[in-house]
């Protein structure tokens, strides 16, 4: 969790959004031309593209979520 938030600073934001279900609505708001690298928008493209994964997993992003909280 240490390295996905050096790596991308919107991590948390990606995860508090998801909690609250608005994985779509971030969707809508991502830049037609492709993700930026780094952003929330690259998480949001993964969420997307691999959704058949993240799908599974829904309780893991309330424990990320939880984890980087705590790590502020």
């Amino acid at each position: 969790m240490k390295k996905l938030c050096r790596l991308n600073k919107d991590a948390v934001e990606f995860f508090e959004n998801i909690a609250e279900n608005d994985f779509e609505q971030l969707l809508y708001t991502m830049n037609p031309f492709g993700y930026r690298p780094d952003t929330i928008e690259e998480l949001m493209a993964e969420g997307s593209e691999n959704a058949f994964l993240f799908g599974t997993a829904v309780t893991y992003f309330d424990w990320a979520l939880s984890k980087l909280i705590t790590m502020k």
